[in-house]
């Protein structure tokens, strides 16, 4: 993917560029809503992180906006595949309540499958 965005695919990465637009690439991943203290085994995973090549996850949108909630399409389509998502990136999440002390990619505006060069 070419743009004119910083490019994110370490923690190292995430923290040089916190609060700023970039381009997240990782392996994209279909989760369930974490929840403090309980273990969902039904649970409908409509929630996404990006693992990036050190082992960092990434959650797409905060867990508190109705923007993280992903699509059926979005993950069925890339579930499990390499992906740059374009988006501002927080190395820790923002929320208005309590959250999760994680990373996450906020504004989220795009996501297309890596492709090798």
């Amino acid at each position: 993917m070419q743009n004119d965005t910083d490019q994110v695919m370490t923690r190292a990465d995430l923290d040089r560029f916190d609060r700023r637009r970039v381009t997240v690439v990782g392996v994209y991943r279909a989760i369930t809503q974490p929840i403090k203290g309980a273990h969902q085994r039904d649970a409908e995973k409509d929630r996404a992180v990006l693992q990036l090549d050190d082992g960092t996850e990434i959650f797409l949108e905060p867990l508190d906006s109705l923007q993280s909630r992903r699509a059926a399409a979005e993950t069925r389509e890339f579930d499990g595949k390499r992906v740059c998502v374009e988006g501002t990136a927080h190395a820790l999440m923002p929320a208005r309540g309590e959250s999760l002390v994680a990373p996450c990619l906020v504004e989220v505006t795009s996501i297309c499958e890596d492709r090798p060069r």
